[in-house]
């Protein structure tokens, strides 16, 4: 996965590095081999559905934990693209 990352990868990529504590998330990161578990994926949530104004759930990290796959399917919950 190379390439420049969407506005929505950066802006979620900014959301999992705080929520937890790194510095870079690339494109092909997933989630939960970055040490993410339920109670983090629940934080992560709260912030895009403020952020986007989407029904997003934890069951959509669990789904699609790679940053590319859930910030696509962020921007499709969102009716948008990047």
């Amino acid at each position: 996965m190379k390439g420049a990352l969407t506005q929505t990868e950066t802006a979620i990529a900014a959301i999992w590095a705080e929520v937890l504590g790194l510095d870079v998330i690339t494109r092909s990161d997933d989630f939960f081999e970055l040490g993410g578990d339920s109670l983090l994926a629940t934080k992560v949530v709260v912030r895009i559905r403020r952020a986007w104004s989407v029904r997003c759930t934890v069951q959509l990290i669990i789904d699609t934990p790679v940053l590319s796959e859930f910030a696509a399917a962020v921007d499709e919950l969102a009716g948008t693209r990047g």
